[in-house]
């Protein structure tokens, strides 16, 4: 097996951060992303996207993102300036993938002229010769031994905390930490709704769901959970989304108080930000929701 080592594609290091920092790029007014996933992969990454903007106050930022990264980004305040919602591709987003798309999608995006490309979706087998398809003046991410090599990069460490890899990855383009967790806030839509229906109880969040089913608590100690909580005169609400409404439905029966209600499947994301922004606290799974909630400040 290859024995990977750092790449610094000739630049010197000029600091430490959470991982060696080397130096800049020359004149980057434009800054490209490659993260693709779900909820919390895009909140994982926020710090970096964070750091580049930072190190690069007068570039913009395009992130290559999901749909439902363009809704949370929509919704709160943060480094992103632009969201292109990702074409379907092998390994970079499951789906159905149509080459007419993809090649239009790749002229559209060296038409950019993009001068920094950072790939901070996985290992780069299949996401650093999609960034390389880009055309951008310089390359930035992870590798495995598989992986094709960009002007710098990191070897890929499967288990490792997800936001500390982006900042290491951030710092080889030259980009020091300024936090090491997303910090995000309401805006728009979101913003305008912060506060409404607060009738006085403390208000405790719940999400019940998870993609893995191993990472999900039983319904019913969330029941008890739910109903103890009622008990002490809160108000509980469970999240969700559609697929999970009969979770949370099923949870609330259980609770068996009108004080405990679920909005699965109601909320759309400014709804889903306003509600968490204004929770006195959230108890889930390790899933999308409980990362937003942590980005927000809620206990």
């Amino acid at each position: 097996m290859e024995q990977l080592t750092a790449e610094f594609g000739g630049a010197a290091q000029t600091g430490m951060g959470v991982g060696p920092v080397l130096e800049k790029f020359a004149d980057v007014s434009s800054i490209v992303v490659l993260r693709g996933g779900g909820l919390g992969d895009l909140i994982f990454a926020i710090p970096a996207m964070a750091a580049l903007k930072a190190a690069y106050p007068g570039a913009s930022l395009t992130l290559l993102g999901t749909p439902i990264h363009q809704a949370l980004l929509d919704a709160v305040t943060g480094p992103v300036d632009e969201v292109r919602v990702l074409p379907f591709a092998e390994g970079v987003r499951p789906g159905e993938e149509n080459a007419e798309e993809l090649d239009r999608f790749f002229a559209e995006m060296r038409g950019r002229n993009f001068d920094l490309a950072v790939q901070l979706h996985g290992g780069g087998r299949y996401s650093n010769p999609f960034l390389l398809r880009l055309g951008a003046r310089h390359t930035v991410g992870t590798r495995t031994s598989d992986a094709a090599s960009l002007e710098r990069t990191i070897p890929y460490l499967y288990y490792q905390h997800e936001p500390l890899r982006a900042l290491e990855v951030a710092g080889f383009a030259g980009a020091y930490p300024v936090d090491l967790e997303a910090r995000l806030a309401p805006a728009g839509r979101a913003a305008l709704q912060e506060g409404q229906d607060d009738d006085g109880r403390p208000l405790v969040v719940i999400h019940p769901g998870a993609t893995d089913t191993r990472r999900r608590w039983p319904a019913e100690r969330f029941a008890e959970l739910a109903a103890a909580c009622a008990g002490d005169g809160c108000r509980v609400v469970i999240v969700g989304d559609g697929s999970e409404q009969e979770l949370a439905e099923r949870i609330s029966g259980l609770a068996s108080s009108a004080a405990v209600s679920s909005v699965a499947g109601a909320l759309d994301m400014a709804g889903l930000v306003a509600l968490l922004a204004r929770t006195d606290a959230v108890v889930a799974n390790d899933s999308g929701p409980r990362h937003l909630a942590q980005a927000l400040g809620v206990p």
